[in-house]
């Protein structure tokens, strides 16, 4: 049969706790006499012995302590209770003072002195942002571990605030956004980070072509909302701080589906976190434009609604240089006549383009001038034939979907229309 614990060691352990208790509160009493001491002149203190980020608390108490003996007693005196004193608040150290004028200086030597390692844990994250944590959990180890080698165990006791002010600081560089809980261990400094707020609860996406009909679009927004949903629950400025990264691994899921390798989209994407975040997406071929639309007029008595088709193949000329050839199909949804035609144009800056295209029946030359689809969602398009005709729209797209647009064409007695548009 196995004895239980004798009352004399519980009173024992009950003294334990009291010591170190007792310890500690002395340990705060001190830094709060140090922060008094300040104010009335007290001598400055240089502490040898300590890490940088240990030695401001170690010096306020030093002064503290030294300040309460006064200056009745002999200064060789003043400086052994300091060091009985001291070596009793700062257990795990010996600890041996001098004094230089108006400079005490204290040197702190670890009695038991020990090599450290830093275990970090931030949970388990979904690919990519699980690669990003394990790469800044290394830093943050890294550089936690250079910060505490060689101090003795108990340091981390009356030096617990210190201990933990270094660990945040750290962290507010290596993991932003996280917070930080500090365990020591039997040779081991544990870690443990977790998602402060506010935190990414969702992204919206909006996704802009200038090549590609929507039906297609749609499928990719579904990919790279999967491929965003591993962002979720992350903290708002750790995502900051890793949105190009976001960014890249977006474009790489969107290129990477077997339907943007046959169609060869290029992808762009900016990632803009917040609570409810925004996810914006260009997705272009570099070879083929393709797009349809059915339309409705208003504010025209000729027009009420037409329906096309747009089909086009782009060449690399120079490496900034595209051309494309296309062939565009509209029908009117009137007297249901098509209307065909057949151009070449080339982009001359970033979003625009230019070119001559000639229109069935009826076979007239137009300089036609175009934009992609802007930032800002707006474009422009305009036509001017050789025989004086006049094709111009200005619209903006409202969603994946619709577009608005103000039309001009000269053939009609009513030339202006509002279109609302359906892009397909």
């Amino acid at each position: 049969m196995r004895p239980g614990p004798t009352l004399d060691s519980a009173t024992c352990s009950r003294g334990a706790d009291l010591r170190t208790s007792a310890r500690a509160a002395a340990f705060a009493a001190a830094l709060v006499l140090a922060w008094c001491g300040l104010a009335l002149g007290a001598p400055k203190a240089l502490v040898e012995g300590v890490p940088r980020w240990l030695a401001p608390p170690v010096e306020r108490t030093v002064l503290a302590v030294y300040r309460e003996m006064g200056t009745s007693r002999p200064q060789g005196e003043r400086l052994r209770i300091l060091e009985m004193v001291c070596g009793r608040l700062f257990e795990g150290y010996r600890v041996e003072a001098s004094a230089d004028g108006d400079l005490l200086k204290v040197s702190l030597t670890p009695l038991n002195g020990r090599s450290w390692r830093v275990a970090a844990n931030a949970g388990r994250w979904r690919e990519p942002v699980a690669g990003w944590i394990e790469e800044d959990l290394k830093a943050l180890s890294s550089e936690l571990e250079l910060q505490v080698q060689g101090l003795s165990p108990e340091a981390f006791v009356w030096g617990r605030w210190a201990l933990e002010e270094l660990v945040q600081e750290v962290c507010s560089r290596r993991m932003r956004g996280f917070r930080a809980v500090v365990t020591p261990a039997e040779g081991v400094l544990n870690v443990s980070l977790t998602p402060g707020e506010p935190l990414v609860l969702a992204l919206n996406p909006r996704v802009r072509s200038s090549t590609l009909p929507a039906l297609v679009l749609g499928e990719m927004r579904d990919e790279a909302l999967t491929g965003a949903s591993a962002f979720l629950g992350l903290p708002v400025e750790y995502l900051r701080g890793r949105s190009s990264q976001a960014a890249s691994h977006l474009c790489r899921s969107a290129e990477s589906g077997s339907l943007a390798g046959r169609l060869e989209v290029e992808a762009r994407a900016e990632v803009r976190p917040a609570p409810i975040g925004e996810l914006l997406m260009e997705l272009d071929s570099r070879r083929y434009v393709i797009w349809g639309w059915v339309a409705a007029h208003a504010l025209s008595d000729g027009r009420s609604s037409e329906g096309g088709v747009h089909l086009g193949r782009k060449v690399q000329l120079l490496p900034s240089w595209w051309m494309e050839a296309y062939g565009e199909w509209v029908v009117d949804g009137v007297d249901l006549s098509v209307e065909s035609r057949w151009g070449l144009k080339w982009r001359i800056l970033q979003y625009l383009w230019a070119g001559v295209e000639r229109t069935y029946p009826g076979g007239e030359w137009f300089l036609r001038v175009n934009t992609d689809v802007l930032p800002d969602d707006f474009y422009l398009h305009m036509a001017i034939g050789d025989r004086g005709g006049k094709r111009i729209g200005l619209g903006r797209r409202l969603s994946d979907h619709f577009s608005v647009e103000i039309r001009y064409d000269s053939r009609y007695d009513d030339p202006v229309s509002l279109m609302f548009l359906s892009n397909l």
